[in-house]
């Protein structure tokens, strides 16, 4: 099955281009997950490999917890600023263009990393920054694909076990990175995330020049396009005809669904930036005899939220194929990822001190764990439902605000916890009122049903089977 599709009125010569594409088939589909979900474990192994190794490298190179402090935080500036940037580009050229262009420039800058460290800070601040302006484009380009090119009954699975990969890649730096460290040293656990990084950009690569060369571009009129032309394209079927014009930004944001998709997504952030930094921290601090387990409770809830993300996908998307209602099973999505965690994790802060409780409070972390991983394939997802065409864009904002908690809300419960004289039930209570208020909002104002945009170009879709 394949299909041509004529853009309408206004835009241009580009908007009279028409192209001869289809979803991805199952073995494509198959083989574009697997690298989705390489390509966030690798990304997030060179994301965090500073985490772990910011304490050999502070000793080696002389810096103070101020200095370490610049560092670790310069990743999130240059995050927070291309993820519109990132899903604009996605959403008018592709988003395996946008990830083989980001994925070499945050390669590379990892890679650097080993020889600008013993520079000065500054250049590895800057080292960090590019990582963090090219790593912000991932995500929305992740959005932008499944929105385009995966067939409609898989895209909630895709997007589920894809988003398992970045909880893989934490677990592999919390886990191996620690070991690496032990029995090496840090520059070599930066070339192997190095590495892992810039072979994952060379199969992107090769699976991305495979699919174009295996579509066909064609106008109406049976002319092939130029190489310049299929880059102009935003490709996709009828849904995802090239757009030449703007975001209709004011048009989507007026919309109540759009803003409970927001509200939701920073919920879901600040989770997912609040509890992996600062869990461990509670663990030394709450059971310093227990500290030979570090690997446990460092790679235990990582592990889990991968599983939950790839089992949340499956059950999520076969409930959506036995044709449930969509907004009732990604609103039933986010009551499991951010109510439960949040039950969780108020049985935490009522769990008493002693080595006796370390295993019960072990196994509520990693129970909170696995369920939150069901937020990928239930509140992130809501994305592609809302707006397939700008699916990409959306999605930098959300992810542009969602960066916020990691910016604001991280601190700010160090600061509690200095204020508090070390008392971890604020932090615990403060984290689940997030939790509940953002699920209520999306349960009262969220939805599945796709927006209906004036500023849409208009598209005539002339299907053809072959």
């Amino acid at each position: 099955m394949s299909a041509g599709y004529r853009a309408v009125g206004g835009g241009g010569e580009e908007c009279g281009i028409v192209s001869s594409v289809t979803h991805w088939d199952a073995e494509e589909t198959r083989c574009w997950l697997a690298l989705q979900f390489t390509g966030l474990a690798a990304l997030y192994f060179a994301r965090c490999f500073l985490v772990v190794s910011i304490v050999p490298m502070s000793v080696e190179l002389g810096w103070d917890e101020r200095q370490c402090g610049i560092v670790l935080s310069a990743f999130y500036w240059g995050y927070v600023l291309t993820q519109v940037l990132g899903g604009s580009l996605s959403d008018r050229y592709g988003g395996d263009v946008v990830q083989w262009v980001a994925g070499v420039v945050w390669s590379l800058s990892t890679l650097s990393s080993i020889y600008l460290a013993q520079v000065s800070i500054w250049p590895l601040v800057l080292a960090r920054f590019l990582t963090g302006l090219a790593q912000g484009m991932h995500y929305p380009a992740l959005s932008s694909l499944v929105a385009s090119k995966v067939p409609e009954q898989t895209k909630t699975k895709f997007f589920g076990v894809a988003h398992a990969g970045a909880f893989a890649g934490s677990m592999g730096v919390g886990i191996f990175g620690s070991l690496i460290i032990r029995w090496y040293h840090w520059k070599v656990l930066v070339l192997i995330a190095s590495v892992l990084s810039l072979a994952w950009v060379a199969c992107l690569r090769a699976f991305s020049v495979r699919h174009h060369n295996k579509t066909r571009y064609r106008l109406l009129d049976g002319r092939t396009l130029s190489p310049t032309s299929r880059l102009k394209l935003r490709v996709g079927p009828s849904d995802f005809v090239a757009s030449c014009r703007k975001v209709p930004w004011r048009e989507i944001l007026s919309h109540s669904s759009v803003i409970a998709y927001l509200c939701g997504f920073v919920t879901e952030c600040s989770y997912a930036h609040i509890i992996p930094s600062w869990s461990p921290t509670f663990f030394n601090e709450v059971f310093p005899n227990r500290t030979a387990s570090a690997w446990l409770y460092n790679g235990a809830p990582s592990l889990a939220m991968a599983l939950g993300a790839s089992s949340g996908g499956v059950i999520i998307n076969q409930l959506i194929v036995q044709k449930y209602d969509i907004t009732f099973v990604r609103k039933m999505g986010s009551c499991i990822c951010l109510l439960i965690p949040g039950v969780c994790l108020l049985l935490i802060s009522v769990i008493g001190r002693g080595d006796e409780n370390f295993y019960p409070t072990l196994f509520l972390l990693i129970l909170s764990s696995y369920f939150f991983g069901y937020a990928p394939s239930s509140i992130s997802a809501n994305t592609i439902d809302l707006t397939p065409t700008y699916s990409g864009s959306l999605y930098g904002v959300a992810n542009s605000l969602g960066t916020l908690p990691g910016v604001f809300a991280v601190p700010l419960i160090g600061y509690i916890l200095h204020s508090t004289g070390g008392n971890w039930t604020p932090v615990f209570l403060l984290q689940t009122s997030i939790l509940f208020a953002g699920c209520l909002v999306f349960l009262a104002y969220g939805s599945s049903r796709r927006l209906e945009l004036r500023d849409t170009p208009t598209a005539v879709a002339q299907s053809t089977s072959y």
